[in-house]
């Protein structure tokens, strides 16, 4: 399972990132939106995407707009956002959004989500 973490808050990211990996998985962080982009479009091979909806330089709508056509068909899109009003107004599915998440982030949630996907592979 491979997992990118694209999240704003360095805290956040390490924490989820430290977690992720202490169970076993294969994890790449990015706290720079720009810097994931890049990278993904050179090398897109995840399982799992997790994104914060507001980053520093551009929102989750945008970066999927970015990435639409590096993602691989099966890899699952979770948002992950404080901003749970907003989010009800974006359509998620258009955005290529599997999954929103409040934060703060409910990890048990998170990781059975994970865990699910992880079963269909």
């Amino acid at each position: 399972m491979r997992i990118v973490l694209i999240e704003d808050d360095r805290h956040l990211l390490r924490s989820l990132e430290s977690i992720l990996r202490d169970l076993g998985l294969s994890v790449m962080s990015f706290h720079n939106a720009e810097a994931a982009i890049f990278f993904l479009n050179l090398r897109p091979i995840m399982d799992v995407l997790v994104i914060d909806y507001q980053l520093k330089t551009m929102t989750a709508k945008y970066l999927m707009k970015r990435l639409k056509d590096v993602l691989p068909k099966k890899c699952k899109v979770i948002l992950i956002s404080g901003y749970e009003d907003l989010i009800k107004e974006l359509n998620l599915k258009e955005l290529g959004i599997d999954v929103f998440l409040p934060k703060p982030l409910d990890l048990d949630k998170l990781l059975s989500l994970i865990d699910k996907i992880d079963d269909c592979y």
